[in-house]
Parts: C-alpha cells; structure tokens; sequence
C-alpha cells in the first residue's frame, strides 16, 4: 500500500496505490475531489449508467483521461518494473470527510474502551 503526497495536477490529494491479489498488478490513482455525484446519476463516460450531455459527458471523459495520465506518469517515474499503459480501468466514487483526514476517535458514553474508525475518506 502507498499513499504518495506529490502534486498531480488534479488537487491537492496525490496517489495512493496498493497490490491486486488476484492477477498481478497494482491499483494506482491519483487521489482527487469529483463533483459531488448521487450514485444512479454519474456519466456513462465515468463508469455511470446514464449517458448526460454531450458537454457533460465530454468533461467526465477528459477528467477520466486526466486521471489516467497523471497516474501512469507517476508509475512510470516511480516504479520502473511496472506497466504504465492500464490493462483496466475503473471509476470508483467513495466519500470523503471534508479535510480529507480519516475519523477516529473513542466511543463516546460509557464504552470508552472502544475506538471507532472510519474508512470513508478517500
């Protein structure tokens, strides 16, 4: 796993990256803030099932495409042993706290032996 904090021409979030179990390979991507989508209605061109404009869709597939060039210059920089023309790509949505930092912290009341954790930032 890698999380890799360098400008990436898309915000201020860098990379993050970690192994494939099942084929051999890695997931990479630059780490970056989308517009807030519901789910049902992200464009065809950015892994959604409706087909938007033609202007929206158009802008998701430049961003896609942007996302993927970043990436690969990243891999191809960083990791010489490894392909950087993707063999499958995939958009994926997930939440993010606003600060991007991940939430954690005591239980509140009388169970103040459990820490709770949140993985939705990114």
């Amino acid at each position: 796993v890698f999380c890799v904090e360098l400008d990436n021409g898309l915000g201020a979030h860098g990379y993050y990256g970690l192994p494939i179990c099942d084929i051999a390979g890695i997931k990479a991507s630059a780490h970056y803030c989308g517009p807030i989508v519901h789910p049902d209605e992200r464009p065809g061109a950015a892994g959604g099932t409706l087909q938007l404009s033609a202007a929206e869709e158009q802008s998701a597939s430049q961003r896609v495409e942007a996302v993927i060039d970043s990436t690969s210059r990243l891999i191809r920089e960083n990791f010489p042993h490894v392909h950087t023309t993707p063999f499958q790509t995939q958009s994926c949505l997930y939440t993010a706290t606003p600060d991007h930092d991940y939430v954690i912290g005591l239980c509140p009341g009388q169970i103040s032996r459990v820490v709770l954790a949140g993985g939705g930032s990114g």
